[in-house]
Formats: structure tokens, sequence, C-alpha cells
């Protein structure tokens, strides 16, 4: 009977190393297929977020109902008018409270009412324009973009709304049409200065009673569920109050999040263009002198607008 030899204790740690390279490439290939597993696994999509743009007009003329719009809660956007005797003051309260400032421009109307301070007509030079434009938004602090209070004229109006873009881009300002009459041309020229701009889809108050913004509340619900974003406009009306204080902290259980007008829109598609690039060819001065003595067309005021 032969013997075995016993190995050496040389050929011993040299099988003990090959048994561990073996382990170690063993393992190496199962935490590689692990990880492309876990690579290759397919993603959960998530639900599309659903976004509310909630205007606030009017602010600066009461202190009161102004300083209650502002106790809303969540992403708001307060529109103010300049040379309001409290303008400044809730302007400042907003920025200091989180939420997001407009200038709620004064513009002409087809009725002719009267607009104040600061109002922009068809009846300005484009040096005038400029310089209303420039006083008014110098009123509000911290302002973030513009949308026009009233303007059923002056929205119709090509040159004027070239004008009006031109300077809002320079400042890096956003526009939201408040759309106060169908035929309103405020957003075809902005999109064509590249100025990031939104359109109002509901008024909230034209009728001030609970069940009739209720049912205007619901109409931007199913906007917002249909489009995947929609933009509303409300004032300080204590009922728009009232109303959206119980509404507000429910819109998370249908998937809704309120957003600043800032947050939605779009990027500008030609933000490399010279800030004193040239007006447009139909909206230079001289057409606009030309066009301004025109009236606008006398169309059907939108009966979900409101001034």
């Amino acid at each position: 009977m032969v013997a075995m030899k016993r190995p050496n204790g040389r050929a011993r740690v040299l099988a003990l190393l090959g048994l561990l390279a073996g382990h170690l490439s063993f393992a190496a290939r199962a935490d590689s297929h692990a990880c492309y597993l876990s690579s290759h696994q397919p993603s959960i999509p998530t639900a599309p977020q659903r976004q509310l743009v909630l205007i606030i007009d009017d602010i600066g003329f009461n202190l009161h109902r102004g300083s209650q719009a502002l106790g809303l809660p969540g992403k708001i956007t307060f529109s103010v008018i300049p040379y309001t005797p409290h303008g400044k003051a809730l302007a400042l309260h907003a920025h200091n409270s989180g939420k997001e400032v407009m200038l709620h421009a004064p513009m002409s109307t087809v009725e002719g009412l009267p607009l104040g301070r600061g109002g922009l007509t068809a009846e300005q030079s484009r040096a005038e324009f400029r310089d209303t434009l420039a006083a008014a938004l110098q009123q509000v602090p911290y302002v973030r973009g513009v949308n026009n209070h009233m303007g059923s004229d002056l929205t119709q109006r090509r040159p004027q709304m070239a004008w009006l873009m031109q300077a809002l881009r320079q400042q890096d300002l956003y526009f939201v049409d408040s759309r106060t009459i169908h035929r309103s041309v405020a957003a075809t020229v902005a999109a064509e200065f590249s100025v990031p701009h939104l359109s109002r889809h509901v008024f909230l108050d034209n009728e001030r009673t609970m069940e009739a913004i209720d049912e205007r509340f619901q109409a931007l619900l199913a906007t917002v569920e249909r489009n995947g974003v929609a933009v509303a406009i409300g004032h300080p009306y204590p009922e728009t109050i009232a109303y959206l204080r119980q509404a507000l902290p429910l819109l998370a259980e249908r998937g809704i999040n309120l957003a600043f007008a800032s947050e939605v829109l779009p990027p500008p598609l030609n933000r490399q263009l010279a800030e004193d690039a040239p007006l447009l060819p139909d909206t230079t001065a001289a057409v606009a002198t030309r066009l301004s003595s025109q009236s606008p067309r006398q169309t059907t005021i939108d009966p979900d607008l409101d001034c």
C-alpha cells in the first residue's frame, strides 16, 4: 500500500488561495449580475404633476382685504395695481411671505373706462408708453411679471403690445394675458418677442356668491385635470377669500399643486436676441401711430372675463 504524501505547508497555502480566488470570482459575478438586474429594472412611472396657477388681482386699494388674501395658504401670485394707497406695502408683505408679485397694469378698454394713474393707452406715443410702464413697475417691489388690468382695447392692438413685450423682454419679466376680450393679441405678440407668457383660463368671482365661485372653481379643476395646468384669476373679495380658505387645502387630495406663475412658464425661445433688437416690421413707430388712431373691432367681451 502506497502511503499518501501529505502536502507540505507551501502547497496547502496555494490550495487555500485557489479556493479563495474561486469564491471571490463567484461573488463578483453575483454582484455584477445583481447590479445588471437592478439597472435594467423597468422604472415605475410617476403620475404627471398637475399645476394650478392662482392670481389674486386688484391688490393695493384695501389693506385689510389685501392682508386677508395674503393669508391664504400656498403658492399664490399677487398682482398689484400701481399708485394705490397700499400697493407697495402689500407687495413687500407678499414677497416676505414667500408669495410671488406681479404688476397689474391698467390698460384701455373698449368702453373707455377711466384707468387712473399709470394707465397704458393707444393715444400715448411710444416714449410716453415706455415711461408710463417703467414708472408703474417702479411702484411694485419685487415684481416678477405683468398682467393686464382691464385692457379690452389695448390688448387688441399689436403695436402697443409689441412695445410692451419689448420692454418686458429687456427686464426679464413674464406676461399673463388676463384675456378680457377674445381678440387679444397679447399672447401672440409675447411669443414673437420671446417673452415667457401664460393666458388666463377662468375668472373665479365675476359673480360674488359662494355658489357661483364654487361653480367656477370646479370648472377650473376640470381644466387642470384635462390639461395638466390652468391659470385662474380672483380678487380679494370676502367671498373669494372665504371660499379659497376652505378649498385650497383640499387640492392635494386631487393630485393638484399650487404653483407660481413663474414656475409653469415655458422657457423663452430666443433669449440670445439683443435687448435693443428692432421691432418687428409691422410694429414700427410709423405703423403704431397710424393704427393707434383706428378703433379696434368692437368684439364681444368674453362672459367669463373680468376687468
